[in-house]
């Protein structure tokens, strides 16, 4: 089968894993930024079977909403002709809006438009496929693949610990990923200072998008001495230092359809806390993490003492098992499957 990969997200290697699954099950894959009618006759001249798009808003974004308008619309025409040549179109459904709300209308129109012309839907897991009921014969599951082995992992935490110039006496507690305002960092650094553990650390780790999103975190977090923000792009490199110095992953999230952070941790073997929203009660399951109600503070703050009581060892073991039966060459499998249904005309 020859498919096509449509994403043009470059840090997160999801796209690029899955391309390797595909591979190891047989698949001829080629990956591409985007996609217009010009560079479409070009794929089908090489021969096509099937286009597999990701993170939709993404592809068309652009500074001025008229331009983002004219993208979306001709990567829907260019997607629309790939139907009427026989090209089966397969969307990942990584989000169902918009993180941060920008052209909610285009946003919403986009997605009935893709969800009515894809020949399948693809969430995640049962919670995102039950938000997609309207357009549930189209839709398929198949788990979020894991990061083991996408990143260096050698360091031991006494070496994490000691390279952060970290203590290894205190709990450390990591929240890594796009600083952004839907992931509920402020909720965080509030129940962070209501800890009585001088001893504790946060660890605040990735890039900021919005300027005036990073100056407010920064001021939130100047006000306890034992937070220590890293806002920056965090190289391969740095991931296995700040997970294995850390006791948890907290991700306090405001909303979510998908969370590649959380299988980033759990593939560090490092457990997670999390509200009980979307796919975090499934992948905390087993002693991998910690749920609590979303956007409670106090809740949360009692989830941070929680889990400092996993047995490191016990929570670690747990989280790496889980992450090996997500190998990707097993999630590509089921995406083939679903290819080929697709492509039969037959229900997902």
């Amino acid at each position: 089968m020859r498919v096509l990969l449509v994403s043009n997200v470059q840090l997160n290697p999801y796209v690029r894993l899955l391309a390797d699954g595909l591979r190891a099950q047989g698949a001829s894959v080629r990956l591409v930024s985007g996609l217009s009618p010009l560079s479409l006759l070009a794929q089908r001249r090489r021969g096509l079977d099937v286009i597999h798009l990701h993170w939709l808003e993404l592809l068309y974004a652009a500074p001025r909403s008229w331009l983002s308008a004219w993208r979306l619309f001709i990567l829907l025409l260019t997607l629309a002709l790939a139907r009427l040549w026989g090209v089966t179109v397969v969307y990942t459904v990584h989000n169902l809006a918009h993180h941060e709300r920008r052209a909610p209308r285009l946003n919403a129109w986009g997605n009935r438009t893709l969800f009515r012309l894809v020949s399948a839907l693809h969430a995640h897991d049962a919670v995102s496929a039950q938000a997609l009921a309207p357009w549930a014969a189209k839709v398929y599951s198949a788990p979020h693949g894991s990061y083991l082995g996408a990143y260096p992992d050698t360091v031991t935490r006494p070496q994490a610990r000691e390279r952060l110039g970290l203590s290894d006496a205190g709990p450390v507690y990591l929240f890594l990923g796009g600083v952004r305002p839907y992931k509920g960092l402020e909720l965080l650094l509030d129940a962070f200072r209501t800890l009585d553990d001088p001893q504790a650390r946060l660890l605040v780790a990735g890039h900021a998008h919005q300027p005036a999103y990073a100056a407010a975190i920064a001021d939130l977090a100047g006000r306890d001495p034992r937070v220590r923000l890293l806002l920056r792009h965090v190289p391969d490199d740095e991931l296995q230092v700040l997970f294995h110095a850390s006791d948890a992953c907290i991700l306090p999230y405001r909303a979510v359809t998908t969370s590649g952070a959380a299988l980033l941790a759990l593939s560090f073997g490092c457990p997670i806390v999390a509200p009980r929203l979307g796919p975090f009660p499934e992948l905390a399951a087993d002693g991998r993490g910690i749920l609590f109600q979303p956007e409670n503070a106090a809740d949360l703050a009692q989830a941070l003492r929680t889990v400092r009581q996993l047995d490191q060892a016990t929570a670690q073991a747990a989280c790496l098992t889980y992450a090996q039966t997500l190998a990707w060459p097993v999630v590509a499998q089921m995406h083939l499957a679903a290819y080929q249904k697709a492509r039969r005309g037959a229900p997902c």
